[in-house]
């Protein structure tokens, strides 16, 4: 889904730079150096790249769950860089992530009621009159069955949990979505029922998408925008179709080259189907 240019970015991150100290004499990590780029709503910007890249502490940093060494990062506007603890806090109801690994993101004790509404403990303004109706209608809106209300997150599979991780994410009404390798842990039947879901939820609410994989063929049919990311850096941005199309860079040419059925339509020049 393209946006109008002249429209306000929901996110822009200008220089942002992350690194981390060595520690016994070791020299200091860059892990994220000098990335720029701009996400306006309805778009989905993906970030490739092999691991160890820098893709993830890039999606940590935006949402300052470590704090970058050097940036700004605009939320709307508002410069996320420069808020108190507090000023965060109320800003985070904007901006959500899903983690890779629902069995890790879920305590799997906790039922799918406590789990989806415990945004709302730390958002007391945003409690809904009724909140299990409430909950109700995100698990039916991510393609749950409302009697798994009162599950334990235990009892669910992979999919069924990355749902849940979903509607507890759409609980606040975000705009803006930072999904880092939302699928990876789950098993390939289910991957394509859950990249449909979030395709839906985009076209549907708006959202924006910060998409962090390594899987190019699936970067290849959600993203408007991609940044290849390399040592830290976008080694290159652009609209999807000229990246995977016409690729600039000699790493973005490599990584096409060893993606299943990607590397002979880039070679030749032939952009996305």
């Amino acid at each position: 889904m393209s946006t109008a240019s002249d429209q306000a970015p929901v996110l822009e991150v200008a220089g942002l730079r992350k690194v981390f100290a060595g520690k016994r004499g070791a020299p200091d990590t860059v892990a994220v150096a000098d990335v720029d780029f701009t996400l306006h709503a309805g778009e989905c910007l993906a970030v490739v790249g092999e691991s160890g890249s820098g893709k993830s502490t890039l999606a940590r940093s935006v949402l300052r769950l470590i704090e970058p060494t050097d940036g700004r990062i605009r939320y709307r506007g508002v410069d996320v860089t420069g808020l108190n603890p507090a000023e965060l806090r109320r800003q985070r109801r904007h901006m959500q992530m899903i983690f890779q690994d629902p069995y890790a993101s879920l305590h799997p004790r906790q039922t799918v009621y406590r789990l989806v509404s415990e945004p709302w403990r730390v958002h007391r303004d945003l409690m809904p009159p009724d909140p299990r109706a409430r909950v109700r209608e995100l698990l039916d809106q991510v393609g749950m069955p409302s009697h798994a209300i009162d599950a334990h997150a235990g009892q669910l599979s992979g999919g069924q949990r990355q749902r849940v991780s979903i509607a507890r994410a759409l609980s606040l009404r975000p705009d803006l979505l930072v999904l880092d390798e939302p699928v990876s842990a789950l098993d390939v039947s289910i991957q394509a029922q859950v990249i449909t879901l979030l395709m839906e939820l985009r076209e549907e609410l708006g959202l924006a998408y910060l998409f962090i994989s390594h899987d190019l063929a699936l970067v290849r049919l959600v993203a408007d925008h991609v940044g290849v990311m390399y040592g830290g850096r976008f080694v290159e941005y652009g609209p999807a179709e000229r990246v995977f199309g016409n690729p600039q860079d000699a790493y973005t040419r490599s990584l096409l080259a060893a993606s299943p059925g990607l590397g002979e339509s880039s070679a030749s020049g032939g952009g996305p189907r």
